[in-house]
C-alpha cells in the first residue's frame, strides 16, 4: 500500500505541475492543509529504513480524464515491478514469492524471536527490491535459522529449491549485488542480473568493442534492457526485454495499463503530442523486442517529473556502466 501511494502522489504532483493553481483564502482549502499538517507520516522504522505514509490532497479534484490516466500508469508501475526484481538478482522474485506465501498463509506465534527475525528479513527483502541492500549492495543475511525457514515452507505448501535456499544462508553466496573492489572482476563478482553466471568483465567490454565497432557518428545504445548471456560455444548474447522475451509477462501488462485506446501510440487530453508519440515509441519498442537498439535520446524523456513516466520508468546503472531502464 505505501509504494502504491507513493506512485499515486508522484503523478499527482505532476499534474500540478502542469496545471498551477492561484493560491486561495478559500476556508476549505485552509481545512484541508490542516489535515495534511497534522498527518502521521513515519508509520515505521526499522534497520536504516523508514516507511514513510503519503496522503493524496486534490486527487478528488482532478477530472475523470486525470483520474483515469494516474491509476493507468500506477497499475503499470505496480505491475512493472517484477521487471526491477528480476534485474536486481536472478532469485528475487522466487524468494518473494516464498517470503509473500509464508506471511500470507502462516500463523506463527508472535511473540516466537524466530518468527520476528523472518519479518524483519522480509521487510529489508520488500523495501529494496531484493535481497541486497538498495545502496550498500550487501546481501541480506537472516537470524532466523535455515531449518526455522525450511518449516515455514513446508507448512504453507511453497517449494523453493535447494539453491535458492544455500543463497539465502550462504554468506558468501552472491554476498554482493555490485562488487566495488577494484582488484575483483566487477563482473564475475556481481550478483546483479544484468549478466548471466560465468561471464567476465573482460568478455562484456570486447563484446561491446564489436557491437559498436560501426556505430557510426551517433551510436545507439547498446545492451539497453537486455540480458548478455554465454552461449554453447563461447560467445555472448543478448536476451531483449520485450512482449514475447525476456520479462514478458510483466511488460504486457505495463504496456497494457500504459495504452489509454487501441494502437501503440497514446493520446491523453493533458500530454503533449510529443510525449505521446516518445510513449507510444517506449511501447513499440517493447512489443517489437528492439528495446535494446535505439539511439540514447529517442528513449529517455526530458530530466524532469511528467505524468507520462512518474511512477513507472527508472534507470539503474550495472556494474558495466550501461543503463536500464525499468
Amino acid at each position: 500500500m505505501t509504494r502504491y501511494t507513493l506512485l499515486v502522489s508522484l503523478v499527482i504532483c505532476a499534474l500540478a505541475a502542469c496545471h498551477p493553481q492561484a493560491r486561495t483564502d478559500n476556508p476549505a482549502v485552509a481545512n484541508e492543509d490542516a489535515v495534511v499538517d497534522s498527518f502521521h507520516w513515519n508509520t515505521e522504522n526499522f534497520s536504516d529504513k523508514q516507511i514513510l505514509h503519503y496522503q493524496v490532497p486534490g486527487f478528488e479534484k482532478l477530472n475523470l480524464s486525470q483520474k483515469k490516466l494516474v491509476y493507468y500508469l500506477v497499475q503499470a508501475g505496480l505491475d512493472g515491478r517484477d521487471i526491477l526484481w528480476d534485474q536486481q538478482y536472478r532469485h528475487n522474485l522466487a524468494i518473494r514469492k516464498a517470503l509473500e506465501t509464508i506471511i500470507k498463509g502462516y500463523r506463527d506465534n508472535q511473540d516466537n524471536p524466530e518468527c520476528q527475525q523472518f519479518i524483519y528479513y522480509a521487510k529489508n527483502t520488500f523495501f529494496s527490491n531484493g535481497i541486497h541492500h538498495h545502496y550498500a549492495h550487501d546481501k541480506f543475511i537472516p537470524d532466523f535459522s535455515q531449518e526455522h525457514f525450511t518449516q515455514l515452507l513446508q507448512q504453507t505448501g511453497y517449494a523453493l529449491a535447494p539453491e535458492i535456499i544455500q543463497v539465502i544462508f550462504g554468506p558468501i553466496l552472491d554476498a554482493k549485488k555490485i562488487n566495488p573492489d577494484p582488484k575483483a572482476d566487477v563482473i564475475a563478482t556481481s550478483a546483479i542480473n544484468f549478466y548471466g553466471p560465468g561471464i567476465t568483465a573482460k568478455e562484456v567490454r570486447a563484446s561491446y568493442k564489436k557491437m559498436s565497432t560501426n556505430a557510426g557518428p551517433e551510436p545507439i545504445s547498446f545492451g539497453l534492457n537486455s540480458r548478455r548471456l554465454k552461449g554453447p560455444n563461447g560467445n555472448l548474447h543478448e536476451q531483449v526485454c520485450h512482449a514475447n522475451g525476456l520479462n514478458a509477462e510483466a511488460i504486457r501488462e505495463v504496456i497494457k495499463w500504459r495504452k489509454t485506446k487501441p494502437g501503440n501510440r497514446i493520446t491523453h487530453p493533458i500530454l503533449s503530442t510529443r510525449r505521446s508519440e516518445s510513449m507510444g515509441s517506449i511501447q513499440q519498442r517493447l512489443g517489437s523486442g528492439n528495446s535494446g537498439r535505439h539511439r540514447l535520446h529517442q528513449w529517455l524523456p526530458p530530466p524532469r517529473l511528467h505524468p507520462a513516466n512518474a511512477g513507472i520508468w527508472r534507470t539503474i546503472r550495472s556494474p558495466a556502466h550501461k543503463s536500464i531502464i525499468s
